[in-house]
């Protein structure tokens, strides 16, 4: 829970600042037109579908610790869970969050994936030559790569039907790399912060528990990221996803407009009798 809360804030006032230049400053300069106009169009309806998903997820840990006091409607914890399920309705559907994920990347000619690629490397940069980060930075490179080489692999029109599928993992691992390289990003401040007051306890911890949360997230995060697209490219398993959501009510459909010399009494072949 703390993970996740620390993660989600950290992507929500990242998107919160770039709409404050995009809305400030002029939008003919460089960096505004090339970099933070595309990221935020990019990362807002990521950002959406993720936090309001996790929403539910947290607030359900979060009754359940207090036990049958959380469950009791004098904590308010219950109207927090019926608030945040309509968050998925009045932000969109995660499916329709993710189809837009995929509009922006596929009118911009992916160009728009390589100012988020750009933007996580940024954030890392300043952590390459230290040890202690070595993991983190890894793992954040090889997701990169992964989700590179899936939308790449598949952003033609014979691969449109498979990228549609699973754009929604793909979505949710684009908002995991980019809250972990956040996640890295404070941490180096905070420590910058804690040696700027040596002699603040407070700080020293706080940057220790900064450092550790953010290893956390990045160092478990290539086998997430890796199980939320493994649909792409398994065309196999799109189509056996096909046939068991509308395998028999296309067959029950091709019998119903089947010529009447294959009905029997008015049944169609294969139906029960009732």
């Amino acid at each position: 829970m703390e993970l996740q809360y620390r993660a989600t804030i950290q992507l929500t006032f990242y998107c919160v600042a770039l709409m404050g230049r995009t809305e400030a400053l002029d939008n003919r300069l460089p960096e505004i037109q090339g970099r933070d106009l595309p990221l935020l169009r990019l990362l807002t309806p990521i950002l959406k579908m993720w936090s309001a998903k996790n929403a539910f997820a947290l607030s359900q840990e979060a009754m359940e610790c207090f036990g049958g006091q959380g469950y009791m409607e004098e904590t308010g914890i219950g109207r927090i869970m019926r608030d945040v399920l309509v968050n998925t309705i009045w932000e969109g559907t995660s499916n329709v969050m993710a189809l837009d994920v995929l509009r922006v990347m596929t009118e911009t000619g992916g160009s728009v994936l390589q100012v988020y690629s750009d933007a996580v490397r940024g954030m890392l940069a300043p952590l390459k030559t230290r040890s202690e980060w070595s993991k983190s930075v890894k793992s954040l490179e090889e997701c990169l790569v992964l989700i590179a080489i899936r939308f790449t692999s598949y952003a033609t029109l014979e691969g449109r039907k498979i990228l549609e599928a699973s754009a929604r993992g793909l979505s949710f691992a684009m908002a995991d790399v980019f809250a972990g390289a956040l996640l890295c990003q404070h941490a180096v401040w905070s420590e910058a912060k804690a040696k700027a007051h040596s002699s603040n306890s407070i700080a020293a911890t706080e940057a220790q528990v900064d450092r550790i949360s953010a290893q956390r997230w990045c160092e478990e995060l290539y086998k997430r990221v890796e199980h939320q697209i493994q649909t792409l490219g398994q065309d196999e398993r799109y189509d056996q996803d096909h046939q068991m959501l509308f395998g028999l009510a296309d067959a029950r459909r091709a019998n119903t407009t089947a010529p009447a010399a294959g009905r029997v009494a008015g049944h169609a072949y294969g139906e029960a009798k009732l």
